[in-house]
């Protein structure tokens, strides 16, 4: 949490951890901390009603929904090396990173890390939905309107 940069007490409910990790480790410790929160991976272990085995990269971020949105080491990495290659599917990231900003609540935000300075610059430049701080260690998009 504090290599992202998230504290509890700013935490927008609900969240969904892209990319949570065979454990999920993120989302029972934010469910300890009485946080709804949601995981997706295609390789978890722990399905219940809130955890799903699935490929975020097919998964429907639906308008207006998540409070906070947070990826760490998932979405950002997978993206940068389509963006890196030469035959890369970067279109296809490029497209799922706006369905997952559009899925964030006026004053939701998308944590992530590595940050994706490509991306971050067309938002900072072309768009005045959302703002974009960059920490340390990782990237935080927040819809302003």
């Amino acid at each position: 949490m504090r290599l992202l940069g998230i504290y509890l007490s700013k935490v927008k409910q609900p969240v969904l951890d892209i990319g949570c990790g065979q454990q999920a480790n993120l989302v029972h410790f934010l469910r300890k901390n009485d946080i709804v929160v949601y995981g997706l991976d295609r390789n978890v272990q722990n399905l219940n009603n809130k955890i799903y085995q699935v490929d975020w990269l097919e998964y429907t971020y639906v308008p207006d929904t998540w409070g906070t949105v947070i990826s760490h080491m998932a979405f950002s990495n997978h993206f940068m090396h389509h963006h890196l290659r030469p035959d890369g599917d970067y279109e296809k990231y490029a497209t799922k990173y706006m369905e997952i900003l559009k899925s964030l609540k006026i004053g939701g935000s998308f944590i992530y890390a590595p940050g994706l300075s490509f991306m971050e610059e067309i938002l900072i430049s072309t768009f005045d939905s959302y703002t974009v701080e960059t920490g340390e260690y990782s990237t935080m998009v927040t819809r302003i309107n």
